[in-house]
């Protein structure tokens, strides 16, 4: 795009952006303000019909108050006299005053005189709700707390809410005490309610409010406001705004709804301005764009497209030529003389960068050499513990491809080692590292991506990059170092063995054998009924156990030397397992073979059959009189595996590892050495032995042996 039409974008969207925050203010501001305007304003005309209700029920109080305080019905009371009743009781009574409803009520509650007329008909009516001889004097309208205090409000009753006002009986003059109440009555009909709309010139509607709820079907707005007087507020299309609002009765709660519709004049105005003003706003937009346009071509656009056209066609020829002299002051002007010194500047620094990058390239490809054929994992971790660089070494070791660690926690490589920084550290992740390192490395554990840990030596050193601080780690294998170390203590520890074997068969044998034969000699010697003939059967048993100890701690101290030779396992594998079963202890085991038909290694079958027949021991052990044991027979390009997995009880990972520990058994009798004395023979070949399983779910035995020739 040209700078011409980008600056024309430009300026339009600075139209639109400055229409659309005005349009913007005039709906969220100007015009929430007329709105809030014809509000107030309809909530004033609300407040002059709840004002209008309330003068009303003022004057009824009053006219109330002036027959209460009379010396001629304070008389009546306590002296009923029908010359009272003729001259002021009389239908005209209630006709010229425009009252429904006069009673008067003794002290005791006892209706004195009452009457309720329907001005329409001039014909009296009854109503539940006022009782024509007894009031109880719990009644609201009875409830006077002193002698001059009247009690006036809204009662709804079964003809419709009335305006009610009830005065305590005094004399003329006030005095009291109080010989009853006079109450007053006006039903609230229609014709009282088009009064009150003529006298405040207003369209009002007033409805009942029945145990909190409006009449059935009206679909006006409902009477929920918080306190009385409060307004709600309803849109009849855009020409009318009704406004509504509670008026209550004489126990305070919510006994008349009152709305009030309200031409929305100030709307309308409101309307018309703002669409003037959008309007003038558009109109003035457009001259100003047009105006800015027209000088930012003649000042700017011309100049900087012949600037342009220039510096592009420097660009296209590759050559570092001078602009022109600038034809004008200014920034354009400013410009060019920059654009120039730019160009010199950069002719002399070519030959600098050329030979830095050459520089550069160079020991950028020898430590590339260096870090991808290093016999170790080289990794770099940034401050946040996440891995930057790996060599293909490291990510051959953890079982990775390179990219696919970037990015990524070095804890996933070495968790142990590694692990989340505690909350709240000050320093990096880098002190962090550092603090756990100790000066010359440490030993900890790696994960390959399937799971699988390997021991590793770790060492560091913290680096800059960017000026931001890093470790740089290199990560060895140890696995070989530590079976290594491993073998060494085991070839000690069994050098050792083999020292206490001989002391052992030279220190105890000797006596053992001449204590045995002695017992013997005195088992026989004893009469078949004697006691002491199975203390001696004891002893001789005894001797036998510890002579069996000792032969079994001389197998496994001697240097085992098998006599190899290339033999299917799987045969040898079926003949212990047909042994077994025509045994009575695997009776009721079934034995199962799966996998190749063929497996063959160098081996010696002598050796391979013991380690058979003490694995099968245990396996009976552990399953009890009936079960089955599963062989499976598979080979590798460089092993035969064979694996045997019984339906026993299963062990816990803590008794899986101590397993091969010599003197370590969980039998009443076992001295521990069975399986270790499996693992030096399987060592012996070159194979290896490994035990898993989890509680109820059985145990699965794993024998590797090398390939035969």
């Amino acid at each position: 795009m040209s700078l011409r039409n980008r600056i024309l974008a430009v300026l339009l969207a600075l139209v639109v952006i400055y229409a659309a925050l005005d349009v913007g203010i005039q709906q969220w501001i100007v015009l929430p303000s007329f709105v809030a305007l014809e509000r107030e304003e309809a909530r004033q005309d609300m407040h002059r019909c709840i004002e209008a209700l309330r003068r009303e029920l003022y004057h009824l109080d009053m006219f109330c108050f002036d027959w209460a305080a009379w010396d001629d019905t304070y008389e009546y009371v306590v002296n009923p006299k029908p010359t009272y009743e003729e001259a002021n009781l009389a239908p005209a009574t209630f006709t010229d005053n425009n009252l429904n409803l006069l009673y008067i009520v003794n002290a005791s509650g006892r209706v004195v005189w009452g009457r309720i007329y329907d001005l329409e008909t001039e014909e009296p009516i009854q109503m539940p709700d006022f009782p024509s001889k007894t009031w109880a004097l719990t009644h609201p309208l009875l409830n006077h707390t002193a002698e001059d205090t009247s009690i006036m409000g809204v009662v709804l009753t079964s003809r419709g809410p009335m305006l009610v006002s009830s005065c305590p009986i005094l004399t003329t003059s006030n005095g009291g005490p109080s010989r009853g109440a006079l109450v007053m009555g006006r039903f609230l009909d229609e014709g009282l309610v088009e009064a009150l709309a003529e006298h405040t010139c207003l369209t009002i509607r007033v409805e009942p409010i029945q145990n909190g709820l409006l009449p059935e079907g009206d679909p006006g707005i409902p009477c929920e406001p918080a306190t009385h007087g409060a307004c709600r507020f309803a849109l009849m299309g855009n020409t009318v705004l009704q406004v509504a609002s509670t008026f209550p009765g004489i126990d305070g709660r919510p006994a008349l709804r009152l709305r009030v519709e309200v031409p929305r004049d100030i709307m309308a105005q409101g309307r018309a301005a703002m669409r003037f003003a959008r309007q003038s706003l558009i109109v003035a937009a457009l001259i100003i764009a047009l105006v800015v346009l027209i000088l930012m071509r003649k000042t700017v656009v011309e100049p900087i497209t012949q600037l342009t056209e220039h510096v592009t066609e420097v660009s296209a020829s590759g050559k570092l030529d001078l602009l022109p002299s600038p034809s004008q002051a200014g920034e354009i002007g400013a410009l060019t003389r920059e654009f120039n010194r730019m160009v010199r500047r950069l002719e002399s620094e070519n030959a600098e960068r050329r030979h830095a990058e050459q520089s550069l390239r160079e020991s950028e490809a020898r430590l590339r050499a260096i870090v991808e054929t290093a016999p170790d994992a080289i990794v770099t971790v940034d401050d946040g513990g996440d891995i930057e660089s790996l060599n293909p070494t490291g990510a051959k070791l953890f079982g990775y491809e390179p990219d696919d660690l970037l990015g990524r926690e070095i804890g996933v490589l070495m968790p142990e080692t590694f692990a989340a920084r505690p909350p709240g550290a000050a320093d990096g992740w880098v002190a962090f590292a550092r603090d756990r390192l100790a000066a010359r490395g440490r030993e900890g554990t790696g994960r390959r991506k399937d799971g699988g840990t390997f021991p590793v030596h770790v060492s560091a050193s913290e680096v800059l990059i960017r000026e931001h601080p890093h470790l740089s780690m290199i990560v060895r294998d140890i696995t070989e170092l530590n079976e290594m170390h491993d073998r060494v203590l085991r070839a000690e520890h069994l050098a050792t063995l083999g020292e206490m074997g001989a002391s052992l068969a030279h220190d105890i044998r000797n006596p053992l054998t001449a204590i045995s034969a002695a017992a013997q000699v005195l088992y026989e010697g004893f009469a078949k009924d004697d006691p002491q003939r199975e203390i001696m059967q004891e002893m001789i048993e005894y001797a036998g156990r510890i002579e069996a100890i000792i032969k079994q701690l001389l197998a496994y101290a001697k240097p085992w030397e098998p006599s190899k030779a290339a033999v299917d396992l799987r045969t040898i594998i079926q003949k212990v397992s047909d042994e077994a079963a025509s045994r009575d202890r695997w009776a009721h085991v079934r034995f199962v073979f799966e996998g190749e038909p063929t497996l063959t290694a160098n081996v010696d079958p002598a050796l391979v059959e013991q380690v058979l027949w003490n694995l099968l021991e245990n396996t009976a052990d552990a399953m009890g009189d009936t079960g089955e044991v599963h062989w499976r027979f598979a080979q590798t390009d460089d092993t035969v595996r064979i694996t045997m997995k019984d339906t026993g009880p299963g062990m816990p990972a803590d008794i899986q590892d101590k397993l091969f520990r010599p003197f370590f058994t969980t039998k009443t009798n076992g001295i521990g050495l069975g399986l270790p004395t499996c693992r030096r023979i399987m060592d012996a070949h070159g194979g290896s032995i490994r035990v898993a399983g989890k509680p109820k779910h059985g145990t699965v035995i794993t024998l590797e042996f090398p390939k035969g020739d």
